[in-house]
C-alpha cells in the first residue's frame, strides 16, 4: 500500500534529479518508502483508537480540522512538496519522508479509521454485529 500510495506523490518533485541519476532516485525512494513504513506502526495503533467508537472518529476528524489549518502544517506541506537534490539520496529520502508524514499523519490515520469503520466490514460480509450493521439497521 505505501508503493502504491506514496510514491506517486514523491514523483513530480523527483523530476528534479538530474537525467541518468536512477541509483540516486532509487536510494532517495527507499528513504522516502522507510519513513512512510516506519510511521505506519504508530498509525496503526492511533487508527484503532480512533475506531474504537463513533464519539472517537468524529474527534479525530475534528483534530484533522484543526491540523491542517495550522501554519506549521502548510510550512510542512511547502517542504514535502519542495525537493532540493543537494543533499545525499538517503538523507534526502529520510527527510522528504519526515515532511510528507508529518504533514499528513493524522490524515491518515483519520481516513484508516473511517474505512475500517464503515466499509472493511461491509465489503467482507463481517457487517452483522458491527459498528457498519448498527448504523444500517438504525431506524430513523
Amino acid at each position: 500500500m505505501t508503493l502504491v500510495m506514496m510514491v506517486p506523490t514523491v514523483l513530480r518533485p523527483m523530476s528534479r534529479f538530474p537525467r541518468g541519476s536512477t541509483r540516486r532516485a532509487t536510494i532517495f525512494l527507499l528513504g522516502y518508502i522507510a519513513r512512510w513504513l516506519v510511521a505506519g506502526f504508530p498509525a496503526f495503533f492511533a487508527t484503532s483508537l480512533a475506531r474504537a467508537s463513533m464519539t472517537a472518529l468524529l474527534g479525530c476528524w475534528a483534530l484533522v480540522g484543526l491540523w491542517q489549518m495550522l501554519p506549521s502544517t502548510a510550512g510542512m506541506l511547502r517542504k514535502c512538496q519542495g525537493l532540493r537534490p543537494e543533499s545525499a539520496a538517503l538523507v534526502l529520502g529520510l527527510r522528504q519522508g519526515s515532511w510528507c508524514v508529518s504533514s499528513c499523519w493524522l490524515l491518515m490515520v483519520a481516513t484508516m479509521a473511517t474505512v475500517d469503520w464503515f466499509a472493511l466490514p461491509l465489503a467482507t460480509g463481517l457487517g452483522a454485529g458491527g459498528p457498519a450493521h448498527h448504523m444500517a439497521t438504525m431506524s430513523l
